[in-house]
Order: C-alpha cells, then sequence, then structure tokens
C-alpha cells in the first residue's frame, strides 16, 4: 500500500485540529447563558430536537420545524438523539462535520496540490464547522466537480459521470445549492457535439433528478405538508441584515415584492452565467467546466437573498480547484474573520459595542460582496 504524502498527511491533520477548535469555539453551549455562535443552538432548542422529535413528521410545540431539507434534517436528529444536551448534539456534529472537511482536503489535493493549503489551514473552518451543516453539503459538491475534473465527456467513464450527477441529486437533498451544477455539467457534457451527446446528458439529468427523488420520497410520502415546509420557509423568508445581501437595502419593502424580485435577478444571473460559459467554451474550443460552475455559484451568492457566512464553505473549495489567486484568497479569509466577529459583537454585544457591531457587519457584508464580484472578474479570465 502507498503511504500518503507528508503534505497531505499534514494538511489532514491541520483541518482535523480547525475541526476540533470549531467545536471548542462552542464551549459556552454547555451551558444556558453561554456564548454559542451556532445556528445548532436554535435546532436544538426551538426546532425540537432537544425533545427529539422526529423532523417533517411532528409538529414542534409553538415553533416551527426543521427549515432545512430532509438530508440534513434526518442527519441532525439523529445526532441528537443520543445526546442529553446542546453541548452534546454540539460535539457529535463537530465530529461528523470535521471528519466532512478532512475529507474535502483528501479531495482536493490530488488535483489542486499545494492550494489546498488555502482550504486546510483556513481559520474559518474554526468559524463555521460547527455553525451549521454545510461542511455536508459542499462534501458532496465537491466530491462531484473532483470526479470531472481535468476530463472530457468523450473520454471518461460513463459511471464517473453519473457518479457525479447522483452526488449532486444527494447533495441536493442536503441543501439545495450543489444542483447548481448540475447546469454546467450538462454544459459540458453537451459541449462540442449537443446532437451526439444530448442522451448522455438526459441520463445525466435523470440520475441526478432520481437520486434526489428517492432520498426525498420517504418523507414526502409520510408527510407532503412536512416535506415541503423548508422550502416554503426559505420562499418566504424575509430580508433582513442577517441574511447579509446586497437586498438589504430593499427590507423596508414588501417581503414578497423583494423576495420576487431577488428569485427573478437570481435567475437572470444563472442563466447569464450559463450563456457566457458556452460562448467562452466557443472562444477556447473546451468547455470551461471549473470557471463556469464557480461563476455559477458566484451569480448565485450576489443574486440571491441570503448570503450568511458559513457559505464560505461552499466558496472557498471552488476557488481552489479553479486556481483564483492565493493572495486574492487569503484577502477573502482575512475579511470573513473579520465579518464572522462584527456578527458576534452585533448579536451578543450591549449598548455602544452593539451599535459598532453593526455598522461593521454592514460594511464588512459590502465589502465581501465586491470581493465575492472580483472573484467572478478572475473565474471569466480562466481557461
Amino acid at each position: 500500500m502507498r503511504r500518503p504524502e507528508p503534505e497531505l498527511v499534514a494538511m489532514l491533520a491541520t483541518t482535523a485540529v480547525l475541526a476540533i477548535g470549531s467545536g471548542l469555539l462552542r464551549q459556552g453551549c454547555a451551558v444556558a447563558d453561554g456564548w454559542c455562535p451556532t445556528d445548532l443552538k436554535v435546532m436544538w432548542w426551538e426546532r425540537g430536537l432537544a425533545a427529539g422529535l422526529p423532523p417533517y413528521q411532528t409538529p414542534v410545540p409553538g415553533s416551527m420545524g426543521l427549515e432545512y431539507p430532509v438530508l440534513t434534517g434526518e442527519l441532525m436528529w439523529l445526532l441528537a438523539l443520543p445526546s442529553s444536551t446542546l453541548s452534546g448534539f454540539v460535539w457529535l456534529s463537530t465530529i461528523v462535520l470535521g471528519l466532512c472537511a478532512v475529507a474535502i482536503t483528501a479531495l482536493l489535493y490530488p488535483v489542486a496540490g499545494r492550494r489546498t493549503w488555502l482550504w486546510a489551514a483556513a481559520p474559518s473552518l474554526v468559524w463555521y464547522v460547527s455553525y451549521n451543516y454545510d461542511a455536508l453539503v459542499s462534501l458532496f459538491a465537491v466530491a462531484a466537480l473532483v470526479l470531472l475534473f481535468g476530463r472530457y465527456p468523450d473520454a471518461i467513464a460513463r459511471h464517473r459521470i453519473f457518479a457525479a450527477a447522483a452526488l449532486l441529486g444527494v447533495g441536493g437533498a442536503a441543501k439545495l445549492y450543489p444542483l447548481l451544477f448540475l447546469l454546467p455539467m450538462l454544459l459540458w457534457i453537451l459541449f462540442g457535439d449537443p446532437r451526439a451527446r444530448i442522451g448522455l446528458a438526459a441520463q445525466a439529468l435523470g440520475v441526478t433528478l432520481g437520486t434526489f427523488v428517492l432520498v426525498n420520497l420517504p418523507v414526502f410520502l409520510a408527510n407532503p405538508a412536512g416535506w415541503l415546509a423548508p422550502y416554503l420557509f426559505q420562499a418566504s423568508r424575509p430580508i433582513r441584515v442577517d441574511t447579509l445581501s446586497i437586498w438589504v437595502v430593499l427590507s423596508e419593502l414588501p417581503s414578497g415584492w423583494v423576495n420576487a424580485a431577488a428569485a427573478v435577478a437570481t435567475a437572470i444571473a444563472l442563466i447569464a452565467v450559463s450563456v457566457w460559459s458556452w460562448r467562452r467554451g466557443r472562444q477556447l474550443g473546451d468547455y470551461p467546466l471549473l470557471p463556469a460552475s464557480l461563476l455559477i455559484l458566484i451569480a448565485y451568492l450576489l443574486a440571491n437573498k441570503v448570503y450568511s457566512p458559513q457559505y464560505l464553505l461552499w466558496l472557498l473549495p471552488l476557488l481552489v480547484l479553479a486556481g483564483i489567486g492565493a493572495s486574492s484568497v487569503i484577502g477573502y479569509l482575512v475579511l470573513d474573520a473579520a465579518l464572522f466577529w462584527a456578527l458576534q459583537l452585533a448579536y451578543n454585544g450591549t449598548g455602544q459595542l452593539m451599535v459598532v457591531g453593526v455598522i461593521s457587519l454592514v460594511t464588512m457584508a459590502g465589502v465581501r460582496f465586491f470581493l465575492t464580484a472580483a472573484f467572478a472578474r478572475q473565474a471569466a479570465a480562466l481557461e
């Protein structure tokens, strides 16, 4: 058996240490009034996990059920069952999500090499591994893209394409965002000879949708209204300061109007990126799968009504895979650290400190918007 390279071992160890640090950052979760910077606190106390209520099936007295798709919700529930305290639930989640972060490091290294350090040693892993279940979702998306990295539809085994398609379907059952990458994957398949590859594209689409349906079907059949509830919640979710998107400037308008405008803007942005990527492929003679995938994600983050801090776990692996400049990525990570701590100050500070936190939070979110747009310009120039 071939021994793993020393640098990879160092990367895996570093990622694991940072994941443990993410759990340690939540030590305040062990006491009722302790500092607990994680969405899991809300899931535990207000979404029925503390009471062991099965998600999507049992109404939560005085609150709503889990607002995430079934794979995330069911995993949260399973990890909550053996936990008698919020702290125990957070630590079990940290172990699972830390393993997801380590797995992403292992996936990135063979294709990104030393650039993988940008992920493996990112301080943001401390902020976000235990913040929510986004590391799990990111793992599915990264695994799908790595399967297709540097390959061509005519020179790749079909089972590899179908495996990537299935991973996107499973990831979409955890959070919808991996389904975004279905667009560039289908264009990648069709590029060059659409008529000859239309069957393969249809099969890949069928695998993704079939996998998504297969994961969701048991919950849907048991309680259609419970299955639909997370999607209705996200669709009607009001835009507030804590959504950290550009749409917060319109937050005083009726939420229905702003939600509709954000949805239309997001759809237009995704279509525009798809058209651009096809034309860019014509210029290059090859479809730019990774730049297109990164641009699809950036378009979603910029145009959508929510740009949560933990979405960095979505963006950072793609920045590594696509080859965005290290200095730009490090600058984004520095800004992200300031954003995270401004968020804590805004929600946990009092008096003038809270005001400083809110002002800092809005400022950092605005700067982040422009830095993310700068990534789009770099991605568009990649070959």
